[in-house]
């Protein structure tokens, strides 16, 4: 390619990340397939950008650098265990999330608290340490496999990156179907290769999905309509 091809195609997959990604969790520390298919878009961009200025004379490679975006700081910020997070502390704070309805006993007061407890423990267990977070959370994305289903949820949380982003937000309060699913994957196969159309394939009988593929189609979709 190019070296002016190079530059737009990093401009793009820039562009890609910050619109289907960081405006979503900016500030935000995220986990499992939030934090999967954030870390494959940011390391897409990263590849781009290291292409073009790889291409670029040694003499203006270094100030080409230093005028582009801090990349490390667009990084995804994974959700991992810390010594100052508590059980008691992280009960509290859910107790205040879920409401002020008062228990009809006494009874049932300590039972939902001691409930409530036993997940912040349970929670507190199942998050990976600082230097396990973002390995992990990128092998689950990309060797797993999505459900369907969790792939249309995504899209109905605010907040949340969706796995895959109706093309008309407009239509069905942004929301993407199960009806719109199959025929974006459908329509992406008709431009991918034997193997992928093959894995598309598999993907609508099980009515699941590969990360990394997933994630290749989110790419392609926000290049045509970009």
């Amino acid at each position: 390619m190019k070296r002016s091809e190079l530059k737009a195609e990093y401009r793009k997959t820039l562009e890609y990340y910050r619109r289907t990604v960081w405006e979503h969790v900016k500030g935000v520390r995220i986990v499992g397939i939030q934090l999967g298919v954030a870390n494959l878009a940011w390391c897409r961009f990263c590849k781009a950008q290291d292409e073009w200025l790889n291409s670029l004379p040694i003499a203006e490679r270094d100030e080409a650098r230093r005028q582009e975006l801090d990349r490390d700081a667009l990084r995804p910020r994974p959700l991992e265990k810390d010594e100052k997070d508590t059980p008691e502390l992280l009960a509290t704070l859910a107790s205040s999330r879920l409401g002020t309805r008062k228990p009809r006993s006494f009874r049932q007061a300590v039972e939902e608290g001691h409930g409530l407890l036993q997940e912040a423990r349970d929670y507190l267990k199942s998050l990976p340490g600082p230097r396990s977070a973002l390995n992990a959370s990128l092998s689950v994305f990309a060797e797993g496999s999505i459900t369907f289903d969790e792939v249309t949820a995504s899209s109905a949380e605010p907040g949340r990156i969706a796995l895959l982003a109706p093309v008309q937000a407009a239509r069905n309060r942004g929301r993407l179907t199960s009806r719109a699913l199959k025929l974006a994957l459908e329509r992406e196969a008709k431009h991918m290769s034997a193997h992928s159309q093959q894995q598309i394939r598999q993907a609508l009988k099980n009515k699941r999905i590969s990360g990394k593929l997933l994630e290749e189609i989110r790419w392609r979709r926000f290049q045509r309509h970009l």
